[in-house]
């Protein structure tokens, strides 16, 4: 009897745009999503492309330090905010 209502039960629709379409969109991504594969299947392209990429944000972050128009926000960025100030209060 319990499976009778379980398939008889319809999936509530909710309004394009609605809070609760949003929940059901992450709700159905995150059941669908496809597995990931471990971490032991790196090969060296893989860790080449995640040193590269370290470096050139760390370069990035850099060359907009030395520009006068960008120092200000770069300032902001690191030293007033509250994440990466917890962040370095965790080294310090």
């Amino acid at each position: 009897m319990e499976d009778s209502d379980k398939k008889t039960k319809k999936k509530k629709q909710y309004q394009v745009g609605s809070l609760g379409s949003m929940a059901q969109l992450v709700k159905g991504l995150r059941v669908d999503r496809p597995k990931r594969k471990k971490l032991k299947d790196l090969d060296k392209r893989d860790v080449l492309a995640i040193v590269l990429t370290i470096v050139a944000t760390i370069l990035l972050g850099i060359i907009l330090w030395f520009i006068p128009f960008t120092n200000g926000w770069m300032r902001e960025l690191l030293f007033e905010n509250p994440l990466f100030n917890w962040i370095g209060g965790l080294f310090s």
